[in-house]
This record gives C-alpha cells, sequence and structure tokens, in this order.
C-alpha cells in the first residue's frame, strides 16, 4: 500500500563493514549514541582480555564517553591497582573473586589492560555492578543512589531467585511463558525470554490457605522504556522480605501480592545484541498495552491475546490450540499473561505500575480504566485514589520537572487520547466476557524515561522507585480493608441518599443490541457449515466480501519532513495506522481531497514526547491519502539530554466490506476469533431487570440495580407507549435518554405536565432532542432546529462551568462523560452527543454546565416557583412546586456495531463525572463510608439562585492562555497571555502567579500585583459574547522568575478567575486552565 521510499546512500558505508547497519545502531543506542559508524572508529584498543563485544563497543565509542566495565584479576591486589591506574569512579571486591568495575574510555581500559593481573574485560551495564559475580554487599537491589544504573532483567531474575531460597515459605518466583524473543546478532538466534512472576504471602506452600486470600496484581513496566514498576517492585520485593515493609508483613495472612514482570523483551532490548536501547513493546509489537481481549472495539491492527482460541471456549489447559500462529508469534507474553491470571481465585485489585514523559505535570497520574461501573465500584476507585494522593504526598514531595504529587481522573482527561486492547481495562471488564471483574487502575509516572532511555539518574529513579513503593504498599492495604479475608471484614461501603425521592425511566428496545443483529455479508453461518462460534484463522484474504491487507514501511528523518503515501481503495471500512518514531515527531494524515483527518504533535500536552501514535479512520475516502512526518527535538529537563527524531516505522492495515450500511467486518476474518455473544443495554445502569430475568444478558457479574444501592427510592421503568400524565405524577424523577416518542404528542405532551406539575425531568443523549418539542414552564419556544447530534473523539462537556449544581463534587480534571471502547466505538469521530444551540439555550433562561463547539452540552431549565427563594439545591428543587428539565448531551448511548467487537461489548459505560452528573439532576447525594464513618459525599451543596420566583444564570467564563515557553533562567520574563473567549457579565479578572514570581505593572494589561495573593488583576472587564462575534480578549502582563539555587522547580501560572455580581451574589468562576514552567541555573541578567 506504500509507495517505495528511497534508502539512504549512507547505506552503502556498512557495505565492507565487520557489522551491519542494524547491529550498529543496537551498539551505537546502547552506548548512548555515542557509536561512530564503520570506518570512523574513535579508538583502537586491542586485548586478549577484552572479549568481542567490549572492544567493539570500546573502540566505537568517542573519547569523551565511557563504557561500563568489568574486569576480573588472577589476583587480590589486582582491583585496588585498577583504582590506581586511572581516575575513573572505581569500585573493587575480592569476594567471592577480585574484580574492579569502572565507566572507562578507550584509553583507561588500554591502561589498565597493562596491569599483568587483568584476565577479562566485559561490557558490563546493571545497577549493582557485581551482580555477575553474585555478591551483593548493598543488597540484592540497592537503593537508587547506590547503584550504577538501572536493574537488568538478568540481574532480576538472579536477585529473585536469591531472594527465593532465602525466603522460601514467603516467596515463590516463577516463569508463566515466554516472549517472542529478539534475533540475538552474537547467536544468530531467535532469543525468546521467560516472563517472570513473583508471589509473595506467608505460608506460601499452604494451598488451601492460599487460594482464599485475596489476590493483589501489580503489572510491572509493561512498555520496557518505562522502568519505574520494575525498578520499585523489585525492591519492594526485598524490602518487605528483609523486614523494612512491617505494615504489610502482617497483611500476608490474608493477602497474595503477585508482581508480574510483563515485558522481557522491552526490557533486554537494551543490550547491544538485541536492539541498544528499552523498548515500548516486544520483539514483533510497537505496544505490549494494546494487545489484550478487551470487550468492546479493537482495532485491526491489534492481537488481542486471547488463549481461549478462536471459538472464545477454554478447550484445554494452558493454551489452547485453535490459537492463531500469528499469536503464537506475536504476542505470546501476552497469551500467557491473560491465561495465568484467570487461574487466580479472588482476584480483586490490581494496577498496572508504567512510565509517563518528560512533560507531565504531575508526578503520578492514576487513569481509570474504561470499564463498566456499579456504584461501589466506582467509589473504590476514588476511595483507592485519594489513597494514593494521601500516600504519595506523605511519601513525595514534589519534584523539580513536576507541580503535584498526584491526579487521577480517565486516560483521556489526564492524557488527551484513548485506544483499545489496554491491560488495565481488560482487568476490569467482566469476567462473563472475558475479563477479570477486578478494581484495577493505571498508573504514570513521570519522567521515566520514555525519551532518554539510556540515562540513569540516581535520584531520579530514588524517587520512581519510592513512589510505586507506595503504590504497591497503597493497593495492598485497600485490598484487605475492602474484602473479606480470614481475618478481616469488608469496612468499604457506598450508598446513594435520595431523599424518598422516585424515579421513572423511560424506555425503549430500540437501544438494545445483540450479535444475533449482526450480517457478516456473504455467510449465514461461521463460514465452516456450523452454526455457532467454530474454529477460525486470520487470513489476507477468505472469500469475496472481507479483505484484509496490512503494510509496513519505513521514514527516514535524517534530511528532515518525510511523508509517504498511502492507496485507499473503495469499500474500505476501516484504516488503520500505526505509526512508531524513535522520538518526537508531528504527525499528520491527510485524505486524497486534501482534509487534514488526524494530526498529532508529539511536543504538547501532558503525554509531549510519547511518540507512538495509533489512528483508526472509518469508511475513509477511496484515493491516496498523505502520510507526513516532521521531526522535532524534545530535552529532558532534568538532565539537559535531548533527543530528536531520525526514523519512523509505518503498519496500516486495511478492511474491506461490502459497506452497504448493513454489514460490519467479521472478526474471525480479520482477528482469527469467532464473534462473542451478547446482548446489552443502557438501561442495564438503572434496572437489571429490564429484559424479565436478565439471564440472557452477557454483562456485569456483579449487581447491576441501582436499587442496590439507594436508600428509600424506587427505580421503575416504562416504556414510551406506558406513558401518560397519570402514570407520571406517581413519580419525583423522569429520565429519559432517547428520543423515540418525539412525534407522539400525547407522549410530550405528558412530560410538559409533568415538569408543569413540579416534576424533575432528566433527559440524556438523544433524548435531549425531546426539548425542541416540548413547551413547559421549564423550557419552551427552543425551535425545531435548537438540537443537533454531534460525533466527538470522545463524549465530553468541553468548557465547563464548575458552579452549575450539576457539577457539584466534580473535580477540575473530568470532563469527559462516558467512555468510547467498551461500548464498541472506535477512537476518531464517532462518539454521539446531542447538543443544544447556544443563542437558543440563552433565550430560554437555561443555566449551563458545559459549553462545546459553541452549543451547550449540558446545562438546566428551572420553572417559576413560589416555594423557594435564595440559593437553592438540586433536591430542594425536586421537591418543590418548581417544574425542572436538566439535560447531559451524552452519557447513555446504545453500544455501536459498526467496528470489530469480537469480545461483545458492554452495556453502559459513563465516567464517574457522567455518573455524578446523573444522581445530582435527580437531586441524590452519593456518599463513601469506611467502618460506618462517611469519609466522602458528592453532591447536594450546590446551588441554584432563585430570586422573585426565577432561578438566574450562573457567570460563566471561559478562555486560554499562552507564554514565551516553559524552561526559564532566573530573572528571566515570562510573558503571560490570558485569552478570554466568553464572559457572561462584566467581571473582574485576574489571573494566579506562583510564589516567587514578580509582575512588572508597568508593562502589559495589568492594573495590580498582589504577591501574597499570588495574583495579577485586571480590573473590570467584558463581557464577552462569541455568540454576538465579540473579538476575543487578550490580557498580556510580564512576570519575572525567581533567582538563586532554591529557586529551581516547577511553577503554576493559573487558573484565571473571573468575579461578579450575580442574582444579589458574589459570584467567581475559574477559566482559562493553568501552564506549568520550570526554572533552572542562575540568573541570565535579562
Amino acid at each position: 500500500m506504500q509507495d517505495d521510499i528511497p534508502q539512504s546512500d549512507e547505506t552503502d558505508r556498512f557495505a565492507d563493514a565487520s557489522i551491519d547497519r542494524r547491529t550498529f545502531v543496537r551498539l551505537s543506542a546502547a552506548a548512548g549514541a555515542a557509536l561512530s559508524l564503520p570506518g570512523n572508529a574513535f579508538a583502537s584498543a586491542s586485548d586478549a582480555a577484552f572479549d568481542d563485544e567490549y572492544e567493539y563497543v570500546l573502540n566505537h565509542t568517542p573519547a569523551n564517553y565511557a563504557v561500563p566495565t568489568l574486569v576480573r584479576f588472577d589476583d587480590a591486589a589486582g582491583p585496588a591497582a585498577m583504582d590506581a591506574a586511572t581516575d575513573a569512579d572505581t569500585r573493587t571486591t575480592t569476594e567471592p573473586e577480585p574484580a574492579a568495575y569502572a565507566q572507562l574510555t578507550a584509553a583507561q581500559a588500554a591502561s589498565v589492560s597493562d596491569l599483568p593481573t587483568a584476565e577479562t574485560f566485559t561490557y558490563a551495564p546493571g545497577a549493582n555492578p557485581f551482580w555477575r559475580l553474585g555478591y551483593y554487599p548493598l543488597g540484592v537491589f540497592p537503593d537508587s543512589e547506590r547503584c550504577v544504573d538501572f536493574i537488568l532483567y538478568e540481574e532480576m531474575i538472579a536477585g529473585m531467585e536469591r531472594l527465593a531460597e532465602q525466603h522460601p515459605d514467603r516467596l515463590d518466583f516463577y516463569d508463566i511463558g515466554r516472549s517472542p524473543g529478539w534475533d540475538n546478532a552474537l547467536s544468530a538466534r531467535e532469543d525468546p525470554k521467560p516472563v517472570y512472576v513473583a508471589e509473595l504471602t506467608n505460608d506460601i506452600d499452604d494451598e488451601e490457605s492460599y487460594r482464599e486470600k485475596e489476590k493483589v496484581f501489580c503489572s510491572l513496566s509493561l512498555h520496557g522504556d518505562e522502568r519505574a514498576g520494575a525498578e520499585g517492585g523489585c525492591r519492594f520485593v526485598e524490602d518487605l522480605l528483609d523486614g523494612r515493609e512491617r505494615e504489610i508483613e502482617q497483611l500476608l495472612d490474608d493477602a497474595v501480592i503477585v508482581l508480574a514482570f510483563t515485558n522481557p523483551d522491552g526490557w533486554v532490548a537494551r543490550h547491544p545484541q538485541y536492539f541498544g536501547k528499552f523498548t515500548r513493546g516486544n520483539a514483533e509489537i510497537g505496544d505490549t498495552n494494546r494487545q489484550y481481549p478487551i470487550v468492546g472495539w479493537i482495532t485491526p491492527d491489534h492481537y488481542p491475546a486471547e488463549p481461549r482460541g478462536a471459538d472464545a471456549e477454554d478447550d484445554q489447559d494452558g493454551i489452547d490450540s485453535d490459537v492463531d500462529s500469528e499469536y503464537l508469534e506475536n504476542v505470546p507474553d501476552t497469551l500467557a499473561i491473560v491465561e495465568h491470571l484467570r487461574d487466580y481465585e479472588n482476584l480483586n485489585y490490581g494496577a498496572d505500575f508504567h512510565g509517563a514523559s518528560v512533560f507531565s505535570g504531575d508526578f503520578v497520574f492514576g487513569l481509570i480504566s474504561q470499564a463498566q461501573y456499579d456504584h461501589r465500584q466506582f467509589h473504590e476507585l476514588y476511595g483507592l485514589n485519594r489513597d494514593v494522593d494521601d500516600a504519595l504526598t506523605e511519601e513525595i514531595q514534589p519534584q523539580p520537572y513536576t507541580s503535584n504529587e498526584y491526579d487521577y481522573g480517565t486516560i483521556w482527561d489526564l492524557l488527551g487520547y484513548t485506544d483499545s486492547g489496554i491491560q488495565g481495562d481488560w482487568l476490569a471488564h467482566p469476567k462473563s466476557l472475558g475479563g477479570l471483574g477486578m478494581t484495577s487502575m493505571d498508573f504514570e509516572m513521570a519522567q521515566s524515561n520514555i525519551i532518554t532511555s539510556t540515562y540513569y539518574d540516581p535520584n531520579r529513579n530514588d524517587k520512581q522507585s519510592r513512589g510505586y513503593k507506595q503504590g504497591i504498599r497503597t493497593l495492598t492495604k485497600f485490598a484487605v480493608q475492602n474484602s473479606d479475608t480470614r481475618t478481616t471484614s469488608d469496612e468499604f461501603s457506598a450508598t446513594v441518599e435520595t431523599g424518598g425521592n422516585s424515579t421513572l425511566v423511560v424506555t425503549t428496545d430500540r437501544l438494545t443490541r445483540s450479535s444475533d443483529q449482526l450480517v457478516f455479508e456473504g455467510r449465514g453461518d461461521d463460514g465452516d457449515g456450523s452454526d455457532g462460534d467454530g474454529g477460525g484463522a486470520r487470513t489476507t484474504r477468505v472469500d469475496t466480501d472481507t479483505e484484509v491487507s496490512r503494510a509496513a514501511s519505513s521514514l527516514s528523518l535524517a534530511d528532515g519532513a518525510d511523508a509517504t503515501a498511502l492507496s485507499v481503495p473503495a469499500s474500505t471500512h476501516t484504516l488503520s495506522l500505526d505509526v512508531e518514531p524513535d522520538g518526537p515527531v508531528v504527525a499528520t494524515l491527510e485524505s486524497p481531497s486534501g482534509e487534514t483527518v488526524r494530526s498529532r504533535d508529539g511536543t504538547d500536552g501532558p503525554m509531549a514526547c510519547g511518540p507512538h501514535v495509533e489512528w483508526t479512520v472509518r469508511e475513509p475516502e477511496a484515493g491516496r491519502w498523505t502520510l507526513s512526518v516532521e521531526p522535532r527535538t524534545a530535552t529532558d529537563e532534568v538532565n539537559g539530554e535531548s533527543v530528536t527524531a531520525d526514523s519512523v516505522d509505518v503498519e496500516t492495515t486495511a478492511v474491506r466490506t461490502a459497506q452497504d450500511g448493513t454489514t460490519t467486518p467479521d472478526p474471525r476474518e480479520v482477528l482469527g476469533y469467532g464473534q462473542f455473544d451478547y446482548k446489552v443495554s443502557p438501561f442495564v445502569f438503572f434496572d437489571s431487570d429490564f429484559f424479565g430475568s436478565g439471564d440472557d444478558l452477557r454483562a456485569l457479574d456483579v449487581e447491576r440495580d441501582l436499587d442496590d444501592f439507594t436508600e428509600g427510592a424506587d427505580v421503575d421503568t416504562a416504556s414510551v407507549d406506558a406513558v401518560d400524565a397519570s402514570t407520571l405524577q406517581a413519580y419525583d424523577n423522569v429520565v429519559v435518554i432517547h428520543d423515540d416518542g418525539i412525534d407522539d404528542e400525547a407522549y410530550v405532551g405528558a412530560l410538559d405536565e409533568f415538569v408543569d406539575s413540579g416534576g424533575n425531568l432528566v433527559v440524556t443523549d438523544t433524548g435531549v432532542s425531546l426539548l425542541s418539542a416540548m413547551d413547559n414552564t421549564a423550557v419552551g419556544g427552543l425551535g425545531a432546529d435548537a438540537t443537533v447530534e454531534e460525533t466527538y473523539y470522545v463524549a465530553n462537556l468541553g468548557d465547563k462551568r464548575p458552579n452549575q449544581p450539576m457539577l457539584d463534587g466534580a473535580r477540575l480534571v473530568q470532563t469527559q462523560l462516558w467512555k468510547v471502547a467498551g461500548l464498541g466505538y472506535s477512537v476518531g469521530t464517532e462518539a454521539p452527543m446531542t447538543i443544544v444551540d447556544r443563542t437558543a439555550f440563552d433565550e430560554a433562561g437555561g443555566i449551563a454546565a458545559g459549553v462545546q463547539d459553541g452549543g451547550v452540552s449540558a446545562g438546566s431549565f428551572i420553572g417559576e416557583t413560589s416555594d423557594l427563594s435564595g440559593e437553592v439545591t438540586t433536591r430542594e428543587l425536586v421537591d418543590s412546586d418548581a417544574g425542572a428539565v436538566h439535560f447531559v448531551g451524552g452519557l447513555f448511548p446504545p453500544a455501536s456495531q459498526a467496528n470489530l467487537h469480537p469480545f461483545g461489548v458492554l452495556d453502559y459505560s459513563p465516567s464517574f463525572l457522567g455518573y455524578l452528573m446523573m444522581t445530582n439532576a435527580l437531586g441524590y447525594v452519593q456518599t463513601r463510608s469506611i467502618e460506618g464513618e462517611t469519609t466522602a459525599t458528592f453532591g447536594g451543596e450546590s446551588t441554584f439562585t432563585v430570586e422573585d420566583g426565577v432561578a438566574t444564570p450562573t457567570l460563566e467564563a471561559s478562555g486560554s492562555r499562552s507564554d514565551d515557553g516553559s524552561v526559564f533562567t532566573g530573572g528571566q520574563t515570562d510573558r503571560v497571555v490570558v485569552t478570554v473567549t466568553e464572559l457572561s457579565e462584566a467581571a473582574e479578572v485576574a489571573d494566579g502567579v506562583p510564589d516567587g514570581w514578580t509582575v512588572d505593572t508597568d508593562y502589559g494589561d495589568a492594573d495590580s500585583f498582589d504577591a501574597e495573593a499570588g495574583t495579577v488583576s485586571f480590573g473590570e472587564r467584558g463581557p464577552v459574547d462569541p455568540e454576538a462575534d465579540d473579538d476575543p480578549l487578550e490580557l498580556e502582563y510580564y512576570a519575572e522568575a525567581p533567582e538563586g539555587a532554591t529557586a529551581t522547580g516547577r511553577y503554576t501560572f493559573g487558573p484565571a478567575e473571573a468575579t461578579a455580581t450575580v442574582g444579589g451574589d458574589e459570584v467567581t468562576v475559574e477559566f482559562a486552565g493553568t501552564d506549568t514552567d520550570t526554572v533552572v541555573g542562575p540568573s541570565t541578567g535579562t
């Protein structure tokens, strides 16, 4: 599919070399990208004591670079003689044999080789310089400050085996499968590595006790270039076994801590005989965290590793014989992990410990899985995150490269993207659909060596190790505290307080999705003569209706930007691209008609420098597409090391079908799996009995009835046909999540009468379209065109209005409303929302909760009331004579069947924000308790302002910010611009200035600066009305960075604030977000 790409002339330089280009690149990266091209050796050191690998690396490393070297001697005086012979920092030992370690240049190595007792020189990367000797004077996995490098894979194995020998009653260490394995340049063979698991508990050989215990799973460094997980996990094991984890030791009668080293290929890749630096994926695929058999959408270029095979039935012990050979070749490690974890009993809690980019503003991110949660599960997740937040704050102070210890939310809220096939999602997905049903988290550690993976910083590594050791502790304590174990009882509870108010949900069969509705063109059965899910294989072409085409190419960025053309045929259902550069890039995908369909700037946003890009385009335009890639440079803010992208690997997958609106790609032909049976509906969120007994639903294997978590409430259901005015009058709340009946005057009239009589109506998704047809005391006259259905990358609020009561209890970072992949939607522009026209909304007196693309994504209409005045909560509205209509543009969409979803789809997938907005709109209050003591409440506090019987809108403000850069020296000036795009009232506007910075009010738009309060004020500004085509208001000021060595660190500007009197009360809203800058070094004098 790709046009041919000419090779660089530089290839010829390897024609007569002793090594090929691939081996050179590996060795070069292993030596800090310092090796010269063949023919340009910097030295010619040679000695019989040098092994072949050591001699090559040594001679092709520039003079100012050093090679980690282990020298063995044949007498005890040798190590001291080496120390005296060179000025390199040398570590010596005489146990168990005379040896010395140092990082040596070629000249220093030649000097040491002259010592008569020097026997062998070995290239010796690793944390403990003497681990190859079995010598551990500072411990098996020493503290980071005492190490010379990252822990090696082989070093981990040797160390764990040693600890298991010393503590056989508490540690079991074994392998569960193999990786694909790199081609080993030294042995000229594939070299698969074992996938290891370490289990920690008391009396580990007591099978009955082991089976009953709560299991806590920790996946360590699933991305091989994110070392924090394995570094912290190894040290945690040793600390616990050596008595330095007393609190956790006391839990081992009730818990088993399972630590898995889930990507050996990405770990060993740093060795010169493999790849020369840590890699994100294994030896065959670019990303090992996209290959899990999740429920919902799976992109066709992934390898969802389902060990049950094509029929998704467990036919035998281990990996089934009907697993396609492509999976055995590409993801044997993932197959082994999935198979192994399914064998545990009482495996209910877990986390995947990752690393993040160099520009993340928080030390650790906690990512909430894309799964289907009930009330307790939501609160377990957020209770766990609050515990982690507290624990990290206590253990780790903010670092120079971060502004906070911890933040948590959805992947999109924190990192700005989402995807399918993620391990944490699979862990959380229902057991009945192949997942594990766990309470699980993904953690992302800042500065975890994605870019500068050859650099070891002891201080940073120490903070990362301590951070993730604290994460393992907190997860283990939380698991035991919230489970019934042999010696503990579940102390956790969560409820919804309703005040006795009742709710009716208006239902429809139209939102039901089942596998029986799928049409795989050209086949009435499984294609093998059977009626069910039989065997199948992943092939390039299997019949006349479905084609799968795959291609791979590489782009060279040595001379700047490059591009490749993709020929996309007609009737292509899905085009998937996997773009894997070796550094930060700006990538753009352009359609044949010239439209930029996808783009990614690898130097911008919280995941800056995370270069891996995956794109999916459904029903792409036929013709010539163009992928353009421009190299960028990123600099590590701690060590100053920079990286520039030099090349890009591109893999494309195109799936063709009849594309007549009735066909879905057959997963057997694209992925090698038969379609899993399912029947789902978003109404399961409200009532698991919606389909009668619910026994035929392949959905959550936990309680799914809202009644189970409410106190004194009734949640009933009724179809559109059963709704009339008298029926509705029996309820306090009515919920509608669809537009069925929009043309039925009697039905719409009954809803109007319900609102007119003081009822509380909540509409979501296409149910928002009902607003155009309604005419009641709360909302009317919007017009037929006032609502429009739009699609987005993910359903989100856009600009939030934090004072709106539907957002009571929401955190600043939360904007995503529901999660796309589990419901079958791909990441592109498929997530549906129904948006209300902003002008019509304002004219009708609406009170916005979110504004998206000039429309309103969520909001409220409040009818007149004679009962209330002043500040009024949503529950007080429900209990009053004031009719109210609340809406959320996207919350409970039906599952999509348009994309590949071999393992079924979920019933529903609201985020915690979405769920919170629903309960707030109903006037409910969520509570979380431990041992009967309430620890948190959500809702019931924020208020509407009612004057003369009418609810008035709150102050609304939105905007953005920009400045001169992200890194400043002491005394340097930063020009900051706060752009106000909307301001509903004239208001006092100010911005937050970090401690230590000063503002010169003689320049720019600042009226005053309060250093103690940390605010720069601009006086009264606005209003700014984008609907009236008002130009944005740009407010400029100049801030000077603090000076001195103690001023080095991270500083956060913002958020901006607008303050005005609305409805007789002073209201302040935040807008424009925040920006974190780094101050380093001495004053520049400018």
